[in-house]
């Protein structure tokens, strides 16, 4: 990324100094003109290329939803009750997602095991379940 900085601020010198030239007395020159544009063309994409890169940028937070999705639905409590839940929003949600979910103290009775049909992710409904 540090190249495509670099190459950005060489460009705009560049620009600076055809702008100067472009108008300072004399005739028009539709070669620097041209100049000009395929310099703010280039400009351009790399500011998309620098801005695609950066954490917090759109292109990267979508990269893979599906994966978000798996990764935080790995604390499903957090998501459910965290600081930022509200219930009411979090069960209206819910209920669009699923059929149903049956919880059930496992047979170590060290957790609870749930089953249920819920899709959160798109597709089929599916069967599924879990230990917590």
């Amino acid at each position: 990324m540090r190249a495509a900085d670099d190459r950005k601020a060489v460009l705009e010198t560049q620009i600076a100094n055809l702008s100067r030239a472009l108008a300072a007395p004399g005739p028009d020159s539709p070669a620097i003109r041209k100049a000009i544009t395929d310099r703010e063309q280039e400009i351009s994409e790399l500011t998309g290329t620098i801005a695609g890169k950066k954490k917090g940028s759109v292109r990267r937070q979508m990269r893979d939803p599906r994966k978000f999705v798996k990764e935080s639905l790995g604390d499903i409590r957090g998501l459910l009750a965290g600081k930022h839940a509200n219930v009411a929003i979090v069960r209206q949600e819910l209920a669009k997602h699923v059929e149903a979910i049956t919880l059930a103290p496992d047979e170590l009775r060290l957790g609870i095991r749930y089953s249920g049909k819920w899709e959160l992710l798109g597709g089929n409904t599916k069967d599924a379940e879990g230990q917590s």
